[in-house]
């Protein structure tokens, strides 16, 4: 199961929870990497207003996420 939960974050580009550890939130991490492509952290965000199924608020996540990891390779 961890096997299949991994690749599937890999195919998508980030990691997402619901509910996991407090009703009503979700969050939403994409990968940190190195010049070399090694993880070396993650950006998370933790949301307690939306929809957990939201996949419109998740997109948005993610984008603004990916673009300050973005910013931060430079």
């Amino acid at each position: 199961r961890l096997r299949a939960e991994l690749a599937e974050i890999r195919r998508h580009g980030f990691a997402r929870t619901a509910q996991e550890m407090t009703l009503g939130t979700y969050s939403v991490a994409v990968a940190v990497c190195d010049p070399l492509g090694t993880v070396v952290a993650a950006n998370t965000t933790i949301d307690a207003g939306a929809s957990t199924n939201d996949s419109v608020q998740i997109t948005g996540s993610v984008s603004a996420l990916q673009l300050s990891v973005d910013r931060l390779a430079r």
